[in-house]
């Protein structure tokens, strides 16, 4: 509808320019009204209001020249009421353009304006989450990360863009050289298959056991000599590195995702006397150690490394099976870490970047606010800030984007500020559109939770602590009907009240996560949107059961998340819908609305305009909280005409056919948009 809207627009005011009545075509913006301004129609339109500027006219004159020119113009009816208040042009669609939406969201693939490959060319994306370390499993905020990319992705491909799903695994520096020297102390040949453990977990338990073996010196020794408490983890993340320090003194923790360098205030200064004291522990001199045998490639060293990453890796994998996080292009920091040397040399030659009295090369960005930043050492080592460079450049050659995202956490805001800046010098052709989306931090708020590291809580840990509030709610609940044994049925859930609990927030926002109110079938939850899903496949089978129909009613697909597929459309819904309404009236399939009259069924139809739109926003503006709000009101509205109609013993055989299939679209509408966020939708519950 809002297509057809703007090609009519358009169309108007090329024709009030040609005739002369405005003197240029001025920018205009279609906006769908929300609901609690649906009473003044579906649409707003507000240029008149710029027409009215332009030329010193009343706006409310304007408006209804326009108005009256659109209902001139919409030769296909597909405008119902036009109306002008305060300037703008409201308008509600037709009955004829309810119906035409209304069989597009009945279809098993529901069109969406495929925006991402207009004018005969599909644009590419390369678009970076996750990438975690190698030393530790995937935490809390981790989780918001893989989410939150997921559904982003999701979202961007079903707009039609070409989306590369890419990671890079930060598997080398001292956070995986701590691991590896607690396992070569205490590890005593055990595996993860050995213990029964986790391959990540497995890794997590000896880097943690390297920080608590540090803060047993630590206390003896270093807040005596500090004056305070000690941080243990080097160097603070988002700065810059002393160009003259060794590469693996300073290999800054990637944190889930980049690391940046130490403290831009410290770029030409000494270390802090925490970070020089924490170098000097016993420790950390053996882990510096260890770290310099794997650059020079000891083959014992390389060997363990080789070990302890591949167990890792094997819990990582099942990690992301579980999430639904899949990825089409991954790098690995060990295969990277020194290249882009070539690359900064380059930039030197073309003076893009300068060389420091000292050797070092930098590149001065003050003049967009930024600073001075080193890209290679005086001994000609490279920095992190030279390995993005380096794998930024490898991805522009590999698939050759149109659009560069990556998203991590907002710490990490700086050193992608600058990388940004850099790419523009180098005159990539992506460079401006270049995009950091960063997200805020995680809180557990008022949940506990059990976690097998001690304070720091795993995503495994987040799944099985919220699929046990599941369980238990399930005993308990007069809602949920299905058996609190069904594992698979109980993990669906917890994984809808930890997605949606993440992505109905902008990623802006701290997530203060309370498990109690996530796993509720009441309120925004994404178990409440779920459980209406399952409530109107209820009414469907129930309909199916009790008509002379032979549809079947155990084929039911569920809505799950696909590789680089848009939404799974639940196609049984609608086929269960339209058959029983072929059993039980004229035999005719084709939704048929005009028995609607009641204002919770119209609303119902209304709203369902506006479908397209909130995937469309929701991906372009990298937004899937956008729709959760969608999907959040369709189930409001849904259960509201629930409430006060009966879809089973309707008044007429009419009547009760158009009931069905609202029902069946709403169900495939709310099953699309779960798996677009990467939820699945439960038949039964």
């Amino acid at each position: 509808m809002k297509r057809y809207l703007q090609k009519l627009v358009s169309e108007v005011l090329g024709g009030m320019f040609e005739n002369g009545q405005i003197s240029a075509l001025p920018q205009f913006e279609i906006s769908a009204l929300p609901p609690a301004k649906q009473k003044f129609g579906d649409y707003s339109i507000n240029v008149a209001h710029a027409i009215a500027r332009e030329g010193k006219f009343n706006a409310n004159d304007v408006a209804g020249i326009i108005a009256q020119k659109l209902k001139e113009n919409d030769d296909q009816a597909m405008l119902g009421e036009v109306n002008v208040a305060n300037g703008f042009v409201n308008i509600f669609a037709s009955p004829k353009a309810l119906q035409k939406n209304a069989q597009n969201c009945a279809s098993d693939k529901i069109e969406i304006e495929q925006i991402g490959s207009s004018g005969g060319r599909t644009r590419k994306i390369v678009f970076e989450y996750s990438s975690p370390n190698t030393n530790k499993p995937l935490h809390i905020g981790h989780t918001r990360n893989d989410v939150y990319g997921m559904a982003c992705i999701n979202l961007l491909r079903a707009a039609g863009f070409e989306v590369t799903a890419a990671e890079i695994i930060n598997n080398r520096g001292i956070h995986i050289m701590k691991s590896m020297l607690m396992y070569m102390k205490y590890g005593k040949g055990a595996t993860p298959q050995s213990t029964g453990t986790k391959g990540d977990h497995f890794v997590g338990k000896f880097y943690a056991m390297f920080d608590q073996e540090n803060l047993k010196f630590a206390k003896k020794v270093g807040e005596s000599s500090l004056g305070g408490e000690l941080r243990h983890d080097v160097p603070p993340r988002n700065h810059d590195v002393p160009p003259d320090k060794p590469l693996s003194q300073y290999d800054a923790l990637r944190g889930g995702s980049h690391a940046a360098p130490p403290d831009k205030s410290q770029s030409h200064g000494e270390a802090s006397p925490e970070q020089s004291f924490i170098e000097q522990t016993p420790l950390e001199k053996e882990a510096l150690n260890l770290l310099q045998k794997w650059e020079a490639g000891d083959a014992q060293t390389r060997a363990l490394w080789k070990k302890m990453n591949a167990w890792f890796y094997e819990g990582l994998k099942e990690t992301y099976a579980r999430e639904g996080s899949q990825f089409d292009d991954v790098e690995y920091e060990s295969e990277i870490f020194d290249k882009g040397k070539d690359l900064v040399l380059d930039g030197v030659k073309k003076g893009i970047f300068q060389r420091e009295p000292d050797g070092s090369v930098s590149v001065d960005l003050s003049s967009q606010g930024l600073d001075k930043k080193y890209l290679l050492r005086a001994g000609g080592t490279t920095l992190y800030m030279t390995q993005d460079l380096y794998l930024w450049d490898l991805r522009n050659k590999k698939f050759k984007p149109d659009l560069a995202l990556v998203t991590t956490g907002s710490e990490q805001a700086y050193h992608f500020a600058v990388l940004k800046n850099i790419f523009k010098l180098l005159e990539y052709p992506w460079a401006d559109s270049f995009s950091h989306l960063p997200y805020e931090h995680v809180y557990l708020g008022n949940s506990k939770m059990s976690s097998r590291a001690g304070n720091t809580v795993s995503a495994d840990d987040l799944l099985l602590n919220v699929k046990e509030k599941v369980r238990r709610t399930m005993q308990n609940s007069q809602k949920i009907k299905a058996r609190a044994e069904d594992e698979d049925l109980v993990e669906d859930i917890a994984f809808a009240a930890i997605k949606y609990g993440y992505l109905k927030f902008d990623r802006n926002t701290k997530i203060y996560f309370d498990m109690d109110e996530t796993i509720q079938v009441e309120g925004n939850t994404g178990p409440h949107i779920q459980y209406t899903y399952a409530r109107i496949r209820s009414i469907l089978d129930q309909a199916v059961a009790t008509s002379a129909t032979t549809v079947d009613t155990t084929s039911g697909a569920t809505a799950g998340t696909t590789a680089g597929a848009k939404a799974t459309a639940t196609v049984d819904v609608i086929a269960k819908a339209s058959a029983t309404a072929a059993a039980t009236t004229t035999g005719s399939r084709a939704p048929d609305f005009s028995a609607l009259s009641a204002p919770e069924e119209l609303s119902l139809l209304r709203f369902l305009l506006h479908w397209e739109e909130a995937v469309l926003q929701a991906a372009l503006e990298y937004k899937p909280s956008l729709l959760c709000a969608y999907l959040f009101e369709l189930s409001a509205k849904y259960n509201s005409f629930y409430e006060k109609h009966s879809v089973l013993k309707a008044e007429s055989a009419e009547l009760k056919t158009a009931r069905l299939i609202l029902s069946g679209i709403v169900a495939n509408i709310l099953a699309n948009g779960l798996a677009l966020l990467g939820i699945k939708a439960p038949a039964k519950m």
